[in-house]
């Protein structure tokens, strides 16, 4: 038997970028994840001079820093954005272009 022929380049390269941006997305998630239970569990269950800005959890209430509101509201857009996109491009990807995310699935 013959082996199929070799995928295109660009087909690698899409496979490799996408991968890649899942990678980021993932890092990303986890890592608002963790930064918001280590704000949360760290914050003030009061409003104090510097922890002004509040978490809410399942209707519990805690104050934390400006910075870490700030920081937190930054990876959640991110969040909130890119496992959508992340959703759609896996559909162009392999409905529209017709690449194999996963090589072993046919």
């Amino acid at each position: 038997m013959s082996k199929p022929p070799p995928e295109p380049a660009w087909k690698r390269a899409v496979r490799t970028a996408y991968f890649a941006a899942f990678a980021v997305t993932l890092l990303v998630v986890t890592t608002h994840a963790l930064l918001y239970q280590a704000a949360f569990q760290s914050g003030s269950s009061a409003p104090t001079a510097d922890r002004t800005e509040v978490l809410i959890n399942h209707g519990e209430h805690v104050y934390v820093t400006v910075r870490e509101k700030h920081n937190l509201d930054f990876l959640f857009y991110i969040d909130w954005w890119a496992v959508p996109v992340l959703i759609a491009a896996a559909l162009v990807i392999h409905f529209g272009l017709r690449v194999r995310l996963f090589a072993n699935i046919k």
